[in-house]
């Protein structure tokens, strides 16, 4: 959960460095750069149009204002822009750091997250199976509310297990879901309308280049991807394991039965 709040940290913080306040923003900025940049290619095509009769003339006192205008806004936008640089450095640093972070956890934790989830798929296995046992009457080694009280307590095992698969699975998704989203954010980003002599985009594009060779992803110790798809395969896994025991358990009650 921590490496889930550093992330969304990042890529608050990553948003804050534009002025923006959410993805949705981003997005109509990107939308509102592309309609400018699509207008300006209109107008220059449409100049030769132009005679030089129907341009405005602009008086001297305002033209010398709007340059003055013009150029203290260029100053603080290289500022702006020298600001953002040097944060965009640093940010990332910090998902270098972030990056190592995931890769030292998963590392760790690599053998006992295979263990856990093996085990915890055996239990659910063994516990559905005891579930369907008792509640269809396919054994008679307990009867009336005894099959009752043992199917609760396999429930609960069940659940229990379950909640640890998903409990892994869950927190692990989550990580490398906020890691893409900051790849996703920085490809966003690199489509503003930038000043080129700034050095953004640039750093825009280290960046990306930076997260796309790098891909986050946890495992359980090289064997198989802990995310919520691995879900999908337990309930196949379980569902393919169930129906075996059962045909097994129904076919040894018929050979009792005669």
């Amino acid at each position: 959960m921590t490496l889930i709040r550093w992330f969304g940290q990042l890529n608050t913080y990553l948003l804050q460095f534009f002025s923006i306040s959410t993805e949705d923003d981003l997005n109509f900025r990107i939308a509102e750069a592309l309609q400018v940049s699509s207008v300006k290619e209109d107008l220059h095509h449409d100049t030769h149009a132009v005679s030089p009769h129907q341009i405005l003339t602009i008086p001297e006192h305002e033209i010398h204002s709007r340059r003055q205008q013009q150029n203290t806004s260029n100053n603080n936008e290289l500022l702006l822009t020298q600001d953002r640089c040097t944060l965009l450095r640093k940010l990332r640093k910090v998902y270098c750091l972030l990056d190592q972070s995931v890769k030292t956890v998963n590392s760790a934790y690599g053998v006992q997250n295979l263990t856990q989830i093996s085990s915890s798929l055996i239990c659910i296995v063994v516990e559905t199976y005891g579930i369907a046992v008792n509640l269809h009457g396919l054994s008679n080694a307990l009867h009336g509310d005894l099959r009752i009280i043992n199917a609760v307590q396999l429930s609960l095992w069940f659940g229990l297990m379950v909640w640890r698969i998903v409990g892994i699975c869950y927190s692990c998704e989550m990580v490398i879901q906020e890691a893409r989203c900051t790849q996703r954010l920085v490809t966003k980003l690199q489509m503003l309308s930038l000043p080129a002599s700034s050095g953004v985009q640039e750093e825009l594009q280290l960046f990306g280049e930076q997260l796309a060779r790098s891909p986050l992803r946890y495992s359980a110790a090289g064997f198989f991807t802990l995310d919520l798809s691995l879900l999908k395969t337990i309930v196949a896994a379980v569902t393919t394991y169930l129906v075996i025991l059962i045909q097994f358990s129904v076919a040894d009650t018929n050979v009792e039965l005669f």
